[in-house]
């Protein structure tokens, strides 16, 4: 948070040198959720994996930077359980998006199927 001030002078000092840095174009994006707590999750789980190891007093072994240590089976599953659950209460705020992204897919599958069924 301390560096978003000096955005404001980020961009056009990239303009002004977009031709001797060879960049064409650039753009920026909001990070979604996700990608957040996808992070989160990796450098919790690679500090674990650090405190593991240290508990073990074994150092021989070591993370490699950028390598993801093993993140456990729960922590899978409760991702899965937050994205349902978000997925429910969009549904229960907007019906007609649960409709769409639901039953519409379900249908055409079963179109699919019986189209296939009835060649058969």
């Amino acid at each position: 948070f301390e560096a978003a001030a000096k955005f404001a002078d980020l961009f056009p000092a990239l303009d002004a040198m977009m031709e001797k840095l060879g960049i064409e174009s650039y753009g920026t994006s909001v990070t979604n959720l996700e990608e957040v707590f996808l992070k989160v999750a990796t450098m919790e789980a690679n500090e674990a994996h650090l405190r593991k190891l240290e508990s073990k007093g074994s150092g021989a072994e070591a993370l490699i930077p950028g390598e993801a240590a093993p993140v456990a089976r729960a922590g899978f599953l409760l991702q899965m359980y937050a994205l349902l659950l978000r997925r429910f209460r969009y549904g229960y705020r907007n019906p007609a998006s649960c409709i769409c992204q639901v039953f519409c897919p379900l249908l055409l599958l079963f179109i699919f199927l019986l189209t296939i069924n009835l060649s058969l």
